[in-house]
């Protein structure tokens, strides 16, 4: 043996306590730094691991204390001391299989039970070899403890730094995953220590009985390589810990990125959070918007003025608009016609076409097309529906700015106006932004809705004022019907009885002295009588002819154009159609008779025609009535008109719009096709019950 070995060999009291140093200090460093909380694997299992270091330099320094006792002389552990000192070997060995055991990572292996039932073999292994060798040997045996000791190495130390090192390998690849390679490599550095230190430093055991260790021992290592095994270990130790507690700042980076990482989710959040705030005041304010809107077209006098007011906010409101127009649908022959209109000048200029002018054509083009339309600067036109974005894109991308846009107004799929947006003057380059656009279409929604309510509220306040209006001309027609009939009963009947009264005494008086002349009073006052009846029987009918109440609509109605067609002179033809034969419900057939009444009165007084055709269809749902003539023919909204203005005066308005009530009374609906020069048709329809009386 050389000199330098034999220094090495005086001083392995040292060694031991660099080793147990190193195996303490890593463990008190894993101990320390690994967090409770960790996402990472490594931190979740690494407490069995700083057990591991702890209790093996634990055993490391209790050899160094055993090799001071024996070279001052001093009493030694005994054999039970050496059993426990190796019992703390033995645990610290199975505190590493259980950082393999305990880590997260185990669990996606391949062969992770047949690594389990390995772990759990072990220690049974370990304990039947260490009782077999007890019972071989005395208690007292100087070498009891040293075989004991060379088992553990073998069966416990080897197997469980191999899969050590294993695992640290294992997690060197999650650490690459988390975005910390450079901590990976010292894992890796970790790992190989561990495959040295297990298969070399637990291999080279003391010489004992058994037969591996008679071989291959520490002695064999001291000659292969000129020193003690312990000088080793304690390197391999120091290395170990010098790579632990570099690769322990994976805690560290992980507390960095994951502030890091809080941060970032902090700060989207906030920018999340004003960005929603922003959109929600937005929003707050378009409904507001909308809301305004709504109340000041539901609280106008009239409905263009509401428009008008409208019109004002939008353009106040918004940057993109300085003008705009509202045109609407009318009900009666669906033309469009402007119905306000704010800010366009006044004036054209250079003799061309007007803003105004453009946009009106492009209002009616939106309520002719249903569609959204775009003009720009440079006269192209863009037409494409509301919500296709793809189409508005390309409209907003358009080289020239966008001069006038046009949107539909539309309300239960029927359009029923447009509101058109422009500058003052074609000069202006402000282009209408996605929010504004959203905007808008809500806008045009919301304004059909309110608009169509305000024509619903005017409609029923004309209809209360018509329905009011045809009470008090009802009530007037039976006065003066009333009035009539008295008339005409006193100037008629009240004539004929005075007359026959008076006959009838002239008669008596003649018997005794003129027979003869007294039988030609009588017939004259047979006559008289027959005439007085007729005209009874014609006033009844006027009243209400018994062809109604008794043979029906189709005969009473054929019975009213015969009387007519003799007082009038003029030509009447009738014709009935459908397979219907029952009667129909008696208030249909007086309102159809009244209709038909009403229909020829205005013929007479106001057609100069010649022909009046009438024809009736009835039906198993509706009744079809239709009155034409040849006459004069008229303008039916010019008519109407009329006859409401004449209404609302309080003068005589009957005639068509009679007709038309007592259609809707019924739930029908009348129809008056007439044109000036070319006569007059009034259709009216009324649905029947599903039962009708016979």
């Amino acid at each position: 043996m050389n000199p330098f070995s034999e220094f090495l060999l005086r001083h392995v009291v040292g060694f031991h306590f660099l080793t147990g140093l190193a195996f303490f200090v890593v463990g008190v460093a894993l101990a320390t730094c690994s967090p409770r909380i960790s996402r990472l694997e490594f931190g979740q299992a690494a407490r069995p691991l700083a057990a591991f270091g702890l209790l093996h330099g634990t055993h490391e320094w209790v050899e160094m204390f055993q090799r001071i006792t024996l070279q001052t002389g001093e009493t030694s552990l005994g054999v039970l001391g050496e059993l426990a000192q190796t019992g703390v070997l033995a645990l610290s060995f199975l505190m590493l299989m259980a950082f393999v055991w305990w880590l997260p990572a185990l669990q996606s292996v391949r062969h992770a039970r047949l690594i389990r039932w390995g772990i759990l073999a072990a220690p049974i292994l370990w304990l039947c070899c260490a009782l077999a060798v007890a019972l071989m040997y005395s208690a007292t045996s100087e070498n009891l403890s040293a075989l004991v000791d060379a088992l553990t190495r073998y069966i416990l130390g080897i197997p469980a730094a191999l899969l050590g090192a294993w695992a640290l390998l294992r997690q060197q690849y999650a650490l690459r995953r988390a975005g910390m390679a450079r901590l990976g490599q010292d894992l890796i550095w970790c790992s190989a220590i561990l495959v040295v230190y297990g298969l070399v430093g637990q291999l080279f055991v003391p010489a004992t009985s058994l037969p591996s260790a008679i071989w291959v021992n520490s002695g064999l290592f001291l000659r292969w390589f000129g020193i003690p095994i312990e000088l080793f270990q304690a390197i391999l130790a120091s290395l170990l810990a010098i790579f632990m507690i570099r690769a322990l700042n994976m805690f560290e980076t992980e507390g960095r990125l994951a502030l890091e990482q809080t941060l970032e989710r902090e700060r989207q959040i906030t920018e999340e959070m004003v960005r929603i705030n922003e959109a929600l005041h937005l929003k707050t304010h378009d409904l507001a918007l909308l809301l305004d809107l709504s109340t000041r077209l539901a609280a106008s006098i009239t409905l263009e003025h509401g428009l008008e007011d409208v019109l004002q906010k939008i353009i106040q409101e918004l940057t993109f608009p300085e003008a705009g127009l509202i045109s609407l649908v009318r009900e009666e022959d669906r033309t469009v016609y402007v119905a306000a209109a704010v800010g366009f000048p006044a004036d054209e200029t250079n003799g061309e076409i007007s803003l105004l002018s453009r946009a009106i054509v492009l209002g009616e083009l939106s309520v002719q097309r249903g569609l959204v339309v775009c003009q720009h600067l440079d006269g192209v036109i863009f037409e494409f529906p509301p919500q296709d974005a793809e189409q508005r894109s390309e409209c907003r991308s358009h080289q020239s700015p966008l001069m006038v846009v046009s949107f539909p107004l539309t309300v239960h799929q029927q359009v029923i106006g447009s509101i058109t947006l422009s500058w003052s003057t074609p000069t202006s380059n402000t282009s209408l932004s996605p929010d504004e656009y959203n905007l808008i279409i809500g806008i045009a929604q919301q304004m059909a809705l309110c608009i169509e309510n305000v024509r619903l509220r005017q409609q029923a306040q004309e209809r209360e004022h018509v329905l009011s209006d045809v009470l008090r001309q009802v009530v007037s027609a039976q006065e003066k019907e009333r009035q009539r009939t008295a008339r005409e009963l006193h100037d008629v009947m009240g004539q004929s009885l005075t007359g026959i009264a008076l006959g009838l005494r002239g008669i008596e008086n003649m018997l005794s002295s003129d027979a003869a002349l007294a039988v030609r009073q009588i017939r004259d006052l047979k006559d008289f009588s027959a005439n007085a009846l007729n005209e009874l029987h014609q006033l009844i009918a006027d009243l209400r002819p018994p062809q109604l109440d008794d043979l029906g609509l189709a005969a009473a109605v054929q019975w009213y154009l015969h009387e007519f067609e003799m007082r009038s002179g003029i030509r009447t033809t009738f014709s009935r159609l459908g397979e219907r034969m029952e009667r129909l419900p008696p208030e249909h057939e007086i309102t159809l008779f009244r209709i038909v009444q009403e229909a020829l009165t205005n013929v007479a007084r106001h057609a100069h025609a010649s022909r009046v055709d009438v024809q009736l269809k009835v039906t198993a749902t509706q009744v079809s009535l239709a009155v034409k003539d040849d006459g004069c023919g008229f303008d039916v909204a010019q008519v109407l008109s009329l006859s409401r203005n004449h209404r609302m005066a309080g003068r005589h308005g009957w005639g068509l719009l009679n007709v038309q009530e007592r259609a809707g009374l019924l739930g029908g609906r009348c129809e008056i096709i007439s044109r000036p020069g070319q006569g007059c048709e009034i259709r009216v329809r009324v649905p029947l019950p599903e039962q009708s009386s016979e």
